[in-house]
C-alpha cells in the first residue's frame, strides 16, 4: 500500500464524526499518520500529529515516542528528555523505554543517571528473556562504556567482559576493553584488543576509527613514529579526524616530527573542513538544532578555531539554556585557552 494511499485513508479516519470511534483508536490513528509523515522527513508536521494523538490520549505511549523523535531531529534536547521520561512513568516494564532515556541523559551530560536507566534495562531484560546477556547493540558494552567515563574501571572491565562473553568478536565491546586497559596503563594489551578489530574489518570505519585509538596508545608507550604512521593510514580513508599531538618528539629528530606533524596537520585540516562544510549545510536547514551547533562547536575547537566555537556553543545554549553537554564543552574549550595563553606568557 503506498504512503500517500495510507495517509489519505488515515485523513478520512481523523475527520469522521462517527461517535462510535473511541478516542484511543483516533489517537492510534494519528501516530500512523505521524510516523508516514516523519518517515516523509516533514519532522514539525509529524510532531503535530503527534500532539493530535496526545491531547486524545495523554497515556499514549507510542506518541510519546514519536514526539521524542520529532524534538530530537528538531534539535530540542531538553524537550525529548521529557519524553523520555514520560515513556518509563506510563509503562515502567518497557526496557526499551529505559534505553532511550538512557541515552538522553547521557546527551545531557548526566552519567550517573544514564548508567542507572541502562542497569534498569539489562534487569527488564533479564527478566523477560531467560539467560539474558545482551541486548540490541550490546546494552553491558553501552553501561562498560558509562562506567569508564565516572573512572569506574574494573566495573567498566567487567562489563566489557560480559559482553564479549556473549559475542567474542564485537567491535564496541574490544574497543572499550582496549579503552579501559588504556586507562590503566596497560597499553600494549589495550593495542591487542585494537588489533584484534583492525585485523578482522578490513578498510571500513572501524579499521580506520580503530587506528586512531591504536595511534594514541604508542604514543603513551613513546613510539610516536610508529603512532604516527596509524593516524596517517587512518586519515587515508576516514573522514573523522584523527586528532594527532606529536609535541613529544620521542624517537624522531626534531626536523622529522616537524615534517610528520605539518603532514598529518594538513590532512587534519582537510577532513576538519569536509566535515564542517556538511555542518554549515544541516544548519542551513535547521538553524535551530542546538545539537548540530554543539558539534560545530566541537569541530571548530579540534581545528583551532577556539572562538568560532565558542560563538557556536553559545548558540546550542542559547537555543536550549539546560544542554549540559554544550556548557561542558564551552567551559573546556576556554579552561585549554587560558592554559595555552599561560604557557606562551611563559615562552615571553
Amino acid at each position: 500500500m503506498e504512503r500517500k494511499y495510507i495517509s489519505s485513508e488515515l485523513n478520512q479516519i481523523m475527520e469522521t464524526e462517527n461517535e462510535n470511534v473511541e478516542q484511543k483508536a483516533a489517537a492510534a490513528a494519528w501516530n500512523w499518520k505521524g510516523w508516514y509523515i516523519f518517515i516523509m522527513g516533514k519532522i514539525e508536521l509529524a510532531k503535530k500529529c503527534y500532539d493530535k494523538a496526545i491531547e486524545l490520549d495523554p497515556k499514549n505511549f507510542y506518541g510519546w515516542w514519536g514526539k521524542f523523535w520529532t524534538h530530537f531531529i528538531l534539535g530540542k534536547v531538553s524537550d525529548f528528555q521529557g519524553c523520555a521520561e514520560k515513556l518509563t512513568e506510563i509503562i515502567p516494564e518497557n526496557e526499551y523505554a529505559y534505553s532511550i532515556k538512557g541515552w538522553t541523559y547521557f546527551i545531557l551530560g548526566k552519567v550517573d543517571k544514564s548508567l542507572g536507566c541502562y542497569e534498569k534495562y539489562i534487569e527488564l531484560r533479564k527478566r523477560k528473556q531467560k539467560g539474558y546477556l545482551s541486548g540490541s547493540e550490546n546494552e553491558w558494552t553501552v553501561k562498560g562504556y558509562l562506567l569508564h567515563i565516572l573512572e569506574r574501571f574494573d566495573d567498566a572491565m567487567k562489563c566489557a567482559d560480559k559482553a564479549l562473553e556473549v559475542n567474542p568478536t564485537d567491535n564496541y565491546a574490544l574497543i572499550l576493553k582496549g579503552e579501559i586497559l588504556n586507562s590503566l596503563a596497560e597499553h600494549d594489551e589495550a593495542i591487542k584488543c585494537y588489533n584484534n578489530v583492525i585485523c578482522k574489518n578490513g578498510k571500513d570505519s572501524w579499521h580506520n576509527y580503530v587506528l586512531t585509538l591504536k595511534g594514541n596508545a604508542l604514543s603513551s608507550l613513546g613510539k610516536y613514529d610508529e603512532a604516527v604512521i596509524c593516524y596517517l593510514k587512518s586519515l587515508e580513508h576516514n573522514h573523522y579526524p584523527a586528532i594527532v599531538l606529536i609535541n613529544k618528539t620521542g624517537t624522531l629528530s626534531k626536523n622529522a616530527a616537524d615534517a610528520w606533524f605539518r603532514k598529518v596537520s594538513s590532512l587534519f585540516d582537510l577532513e576538519g573542513e569536509i566535515i564542517l562544510a556538511s555542518f554549515d549545510k544541516l544548519l542551513e536547514n535547521a538553524p535551530n538544532n542546538a545539537y548540530a551547533w554543539n558539534w560545530k562547536g566541537n569541530i571548530l575547537s579540534n581545528l583551532g578555531r577556539y572562538e568560532e566555537g565558542i560563538k557556536c556553543y553559545d548558540k546550542a545554549i542559547d537555543l536550549d539554556p539546560n544542554y549540559a553537554l554544550a556548557i561542558t564543552n564551552k567551559d573546556n574549550v576556554i579552561s585549554n585557552l587560558a592554559k595555552i595563553d599561560k604557557n606562551q606568557n611563559k615562552i615571553k
